[in-house]
């Protein structure tokens, strides 16, 4: 089932999310920057992935089940995907080169655990809120 999916993808994103946070204070010369800069790369990816599949496929179907709760966390949680898409956007937007990540680190580690801490928040609340009520909802 696609919650199944979405568990292992959230493990995925906390892994990767994880990766930056242990690498991102070592990001002082351009070459560490570049090679972080493939993991929030690679961490974009299974994001925008993950979450069209949340838009997409989960929320349009949870919107419509019977049960009030379902539907009312569905709608919560998915207009909070909008600021979670948001927020990394402009975070890729303006970390987008070694240079700036170098010139700019301790702005760029204080963004950089905001984001990680947000999409952790995020994923916590689907995992402990969502999913169950999905898993229930299909029963």
């Amino acid at each position: 089932m696609i919650i199944e999916k979405l568990k292992e993808e959230h493990k995925d994103i906390l892994a990767i999310a994880n990766k930056i946070s242990a690498d991102m204070e070592g990001a002082t010369d351009n070459e560490t920057a570049k090679a972080l800069l493939e993991t929030i790369g690679q961490l974009g990816a299974l994001l925008v992935e993950h979450l069209e599949i949340e838009d997409d496929y989960l929320y349009p179907i949870l919107a419509q089940r019977p049960q009030q709760e379902v539907r009312e966390t569905a709608s919560r949680l998915l207009a909070e995907i909008e600021d979670i898409k948001k927020v990394f956007l402009e975070y890729v937007a303006k970390w987008d080169s070694p240079e700036t990540i170098v010139q700019s680190h301790s702005g760029f580690m204080s963004e950089s655990q905001s984001l990680i801490k947000a999409l952790g928040d995020r994923i916590a609340k689907e995992n402990s809120e969502l999913f169950p009520l999905a898993d229930e909802s299909y029963s």
